[in-house]
């Protein structure tokens, strides 16, 4: 059984975005991409396709329409695994 975890830390440190960049955190790996592109370019770009028990979000914010959503310096977008339902 596989689980993947994201994990949220407010530290600085060596593994920091250079300044004005995008960090993509996704599938155990760290990215940092240029701003201005839509959260769906950002992706394709890095060979990363969300499925359908994935929720992308921006700064913690989960986003429904990729396309719309234009990153700015400094976003952080995750791709992380929902669980639902269960007891």
């Amino acid at each position: 059984m596989q689980q993947q975890r994201t994990i949220y830390s407010n530290q600085q440190g060596k593994n920091a975005a250079p300044a004005g960049m995008v960090t993509v955190a996704a599938i155990g790996a760290k990215h940092h991409v240029t701003p201005g592109r839509s959260v769906d370019a950002t992706l394709k770009e890095l060979g990363l396709a969300p499925e359908p028990y994935q929720v992308v979000r921006v700064n913690a914010q989960e986003i429904h329409d990729l396309t719309a959503h234009m990153l700015k310096a400094e976003d952080t977008v995750t791709i992380s695994n929902v669980v639902r339902g269960g007891r």
